[in-house]
């Protein structure tokens, strides 16, 4: 493919994007409102925080190209978005209204994820290696940053299911501590990204520069969500030990 054709293809798909964000920069506020849980709107809006550093990213990118981002409508996430606003409208509450909302905020996701990994290959075809960088950044956020949350009710599945075979192997304070291991392991593996981040990326590698902060922030974005949850899921605990 010619590579002036590749570059016309690429700003009109940039374009898109461009209005796909903005379209969900209005959109979040009402899906927060919606959330019934504290949690799931806190999660919304800190993501609708990192969907305007992506307008940013992508306003860099219109900057270097001389373009201007505007000019396109994006049909597809019109329609999600839409989609997202019937499942407001609906009979739903509480944790099933919740339920749906994530549903829909993940079909959102997905798309994102397919359209910035669509305009990042072009970017790299094109030799624009600084773009690149910038959509490469937007793409592991999607991936990684994907609502983080505590699922309550998975929690207690696996605890359940822990017990039921590992209680008559573990003490009364290896019991009591499995909310604050978990806490241990999500802390060690920020700290390891952290450090590899420091190390030029040494041990775990990187797609593109400031990869491993970026693990490292959702690590302790994660962290703190289990903190957050930490007197409900060592009540969870509990009531499992004496149910087994």
């Amino acid at each position: 493919m010619p590579n002036e054709g590749l570059k016309e293809l690429y700003v009109d798909e940039l374009k898109d994007l461009y209005n796909a964000e903005n379209q969900l920069v209005k959109a979040l506020p009402k899906a927060a409102k919606a959330a019934s849980s504290e949690e799931l709107r806190a999660g919304f809006e800190e993501h609708l925080e990192q969907t305007k550093s992506h307008v940013q990213r992508l306003e860099q990118i219109f900057e270097m190209l001389d373009e201007s981002p505007k000019g396109k409508k994006c049909k597809g996430m019109e329609g999600l978005i839409e989609e997202g606003s019937e499942i407001m409208e609906e009979d739903f509450e509480g944790a099933l209204l919740d339920a749906a909302l994530i549903g829909a905020a993940q079909r959102v996701e997905h798309y994102e994820i397919a359209a910035y990994g669509t305009v990042r290959a072009f970017a790299e075809e094109l030799g624009e290696s600084e773009h690149a960088s910038l959509l490469a950044e937007t793409l592991e956020e999607e991936k990684e940053t994907d609502l983080i949350v505590i699922r309550e009710e998975y929690f207690q599945a696996i605890v359940r299911g822990y017990l039921s075979e590992m209680k008559e192997e573990l003490s009364s304070i290896e019991m009591g501590h499995i909310v604050y291991s978990g806490k241990f392991m999500i802390y060690m593996q920020a700290l390891r990204f952290l450090t590899d981040h420091l190390n030029d990326d040494r041990y775990y590698g990187a797609k593109y520069e400031g990869h491993n902060l970026v693990r490292a922030v959702n690590q302790l974005t994660l962290l703190q969500r289990l903190t957050e949850k930490e007197p409900a899921l060592n009540k969870m605990v509990q009531e499992s030990i004496y149910t087994f």
